[in-house]
């Protein structure tokens, strides 16, 4: 979660959030690495293997062509 009620201010009558900027950054950060492969190859199959490492660190070539349904 980015956002978090963390408790309750009785003065103002109104609720505390507190924002998660480690998890945003990294959100952000890959958003725009997919974004930035996908406009310089064109193509979405190459984001979806940059998105796919991401998730499962390291995993051989059978099981990245598997995940992706790519030839």
């Amino acid at each position: 979660m980015l956002v978090t009620k963390v408790g309750f201010d009785n003065k103002l009558q109104e609720g505390l959030y507190a924002i998660n900027w480690i998890g945003s950054f990294q959100s952000l950060q890959a958003a725009l690495c997919e974004s930035i492969i996908e406009g310089s190859y064109g193509s979405l199959h190459f984001a979806r293997v940059v998105r796919i490492l991401r998730q499962k660190g390291y995993i051989d070539e059978m099981e990245i062509s598997k995940l992706c349904l790519l030839p």
